[in-house]
C-alpha cells in the first residue's frame, strides 16, 4: 500500500540506493518503464497490459526515471496503493488475469 517517489537534486544517491535494494531482492524485484504508471489513463483501457501482468508476484518494483512534465495514471496508482485487485492480460491472450498487488513501487 505504498508508492515511494523520492525527490531532490541529482547526484544524491536516490537511484543508487534503490538499485542496490532491487539487486539484493533478486527474483522478488522487478523493473518496469515509467510509461507503466505515466500518461493518459484511458489510453490502455480494455487493452492488453502485459507491463502490469509482469509485476504479478513481485515485492519491489523499480520504475525507470520518468520524463519531466508527465502525469501519473492516478486511477492505477490508487488501485495499486489501495490494495484493490488488478485485471490484466497478455498481448496475445484472450484471458484476463485478476490479482492483488503485492509490491512497493519506487519511482525516482
Amino acid at each position: 500500500n505504498l508508492m515511494i517517489i523520492p525527490f531532490g537534486d541529482g547526484s544524491n544517491g536516490k537511484s543508487t540506493i534503490f538499485t542496490t535494494i532491487s539487486k539484493a531482492l533478486g527474483d522478488y524485484s522487478t523493473t518496469t518503464p515509467a510509461e507503466t504508471f505515466l500518461g493518459d489513463a484511458k489510453s490502455s483501457a480494455g487493452g492488453a497490459r502485459e507491463d502490469i501482468l509482469r509485476l504479478r508476484g513481485s515485492r519491489f518494483v523499480y520504475v525507470g526515471e520518468p520524463d519531466e512534465n508527465k502525469e501519473l495514471k492516478e486511477n492505477l496508482v490508487k488501485t495499486i496503493t489501495g490494495g484493490e485487485k488488478l485485471s490484466a492480460r497478455g498481448l496475445y491472450s484472450r484471458h484476463t488475469v485478476e490479482f492483488s498487488p503485492t509490491w512497493t513501487v519506487v519511482m525516482p
